[in-house]
């Protein structure tokens, strides 16, 4: 795959690589029985069928202008 996480750095590969739907940058999804730091969060959304992945710095960034409103 050849391309970086932006979130650690460090190389993706094909088996844990997601997109964050907020900035669609490429990071690393670590599964529960994978070693590795988590450098995204799951996202479940009522409207779509299936899983989204959204990076630690703007899931941060979202959390954080959740709580201020």
């Amino acid at each position: 795959m050849g391309d970086t996480c932006h979130v650690c750095g460090q190389p993706l590969d094909d088996t844990n690589a997601v997109n964050c739907i907020s900035c669609g940058r490429n990071i690393h999804f670590q599964s529960s029985d994978s070693p590795g730091d988590d450098c995204s969060h799951i996202l479940t959304r009522p409207n779509v069928c299936g899983l989204s992945f959204m990076c630690n710095p703007c899931f941060e960034r979202t959390s954080s202008s959740d709580s201020i409103a």
